[in-house]
């Protein structure tokens, strides 16, 4: 069916002169025109608009929200603009509402859009859950609803009185309006369902996104935990090594032997002087459990490697302690001993 579903010829007219003094204001938007110019588009829109609606509605009796009165229960219409709208009061007349349902869907709509807009020059913030409500019931109205509402808007956007925060609105709101304003009913509402789908899929994405990033935040400061305590315990052995090399003789050994677990004790003037050669010799190849931990610690958190083999470095030995198990108590003993068969320490460091 064509604009305006169950529309008489003559409101069809009308709504296709609408829709082609839209397209020339946003043909004006898009082109650039400047902003005085796109408002007295609208205002000329919206005076061609209003005179079509009290031409079709001299006959009709009262407005829609009943004829007396504005339906947000306030002097002036819901949205503050004080020029007497034909939406939410008395000025333009108006069309008997078509059912029951649409009738129904105005007072949903109008408790919403009213409820927002006192939010708005409040200075509050507006929940998207608000907003939604306002849009499900906006693609019920009918279209002499629409059109209505579009006249309200219109002049609250052009009104120099309207606050911002509510005049930004009302600009959005207009954009709302002028797709929807054309469309048969069924379309619109149906569109509303497509969009309430894709909408659900975005909030199930965004919880599951936030569980994530909510349990990677958690792994995260887990492991700096564990990273910290093995930083801890294999620097203390290490400087035991030194102080009595005889008697911790495999920390000794193993201090000497890989380079890496230098960083472990090294200051931040030693990391200064380490050249790009010294860097391309490390590796994580052969480090236990809790020295990448210690290493990685260290290269974080005590002290600072530039050059692009110690960034390389650094990324690969995140990569390894992302993938080792949760320390065991076993760890908590560096160097650790290799067990024999009847669980007894040999006193030779395992690798």
């Amino acid at each position: 069916m064509a604009l305006g579903e169950g529309s008489s010829a003559r409101e069809q007219l009308q709504l296709t002169q609408f829709a082609d003094m839209m397209g020339r204001l946003l043909d004006a938007s898009m082109g650039g025109a400047s902003g005085e110019v796109q408002r007295q588009e609208l205002s000329a829109l919206v005076g061609s608009l209003r005179q079509s609606l009290q031409n079709g509605s001299a006959s009709g009796g009262g407005g829609v929200g009943g004829g007396g009165g504005c339906v947000g229960g306030g002097v002036g219409c819901g949205m503050g603009c004080g020029m007497g709208c034909g939406v939410h009061g008395v000025g333009v007349g108006g069309l008997s509402l078509a059912s029951s349902a649409e009738d129904v869907a105005w007072s949903k709509y109008d408790v919403a859009s009213s409820s927002i807009n006192g939010q708005l020059r409040n200075g509050q913030s507006v929940s998207s859950g608000l907003y939604l409500e306002r849009d499900e019931w906006l693609h019920q109205l009918s279209d002499e609803q629409l059109q209505r509402e579009y006249v309200v808007q219109s002049e609250a956007y052009l009104e120099p009185s309207t606050p911002h925060q509510v005049r930004g609105m009302a600009e959005m709101l207009l954009i709302k309006l002028g797709e929807l304003m054309g469309k048969p009913a069924h379309v619109r509402r149906s569109l509303w369902e497509q969009q309430k789908v894709a909408a659900a899929r975005v909030q199930a994405s965004e919880v599951r996104t936030s569980a994530a990033d909510a349990a990677d935040a958690a792994g995260a400061r887990r492991d700096a935990e564990w990273n910290r305590a093995a930083y801890t315990s294999v620097r203390a052995a290490l400087l035991r090594s030194l102080e009595a090399p005889e008697v911790e003789e495999a920390a000794f050994k193993r201090l000497a032997n890989r380079a890496e677990l230098q960083l472990v004790l090294a200051t931040q003037k030693e990391a200064s002087k380490l050249t790009h050669a010294q860097q391309q010799a490390w590796g994580t190849g052969g480090l236990t459990p809790i020295e990448c931990r210690a290493v990685l610690h260290a290269i974080s958190h005590v002290i600072v490697l530039n050059g692009q083999p110690a960034m390389h470095f650094r990324e690969r030995l995140k990569a390894r302690v992302r993938e080792l198990p949760p320390p065991s108590e076993a760890d908590d003993a560096y160097p650790a001993p290799a067990r024999n068969a009847d669980g007894r320490g040999d006193g030779v460091l395992r690798l």
